[in-house]
């Protein structure tokens, strides 16, 4: 675990990504996978968000999407997303399409 989170420091120091650090972080993320799949209880949020968090610094979206959503699933939460026409400061005079997130 100390050792993607200290590879993975080491690579947003970095200018640009390396091939050799993300095989690395690869390799490690699929043995913690494999740890927590047999050990339901080192199945924690904070790992799957920190994983989801490598795979979309490398643009693996549909992973990271995998891990974000199960991290919400082990915390019970759901977020909802809604748009409204609304004004966002008191000095606007027309209304603007803005985000609401709803969390649960």
């Amino acid at each position: 675990m100390w050792k993607m989170r200290s590879d993975f420091i080491h690579q947003k120091c970095l200018q640009s990504p390396v091939f050799s650090l993300k095989k690395t972080l690869t390799n490690l993320i699929q043995s913690i996978t494999t740890q927590t799949e047999t050990h339901k209880q080192f199945d924690s949020p904070e790992i799957n968000l920190e994983i989801g968090l490598i795979h979309s610094f490398y643009h693996s979206y549909d992973k990271s999407l995998f891990f974000f959503e199960k991290a919400s699933k082990l915390l019970e939460l759901s977020v909802s997303l809604t748009g409204v026409m609304s004004k966002r400061m008191k000095y606007q005079q027309h209304d603007r399409a803005t985000l609401h997130v709803a969390i649960k």
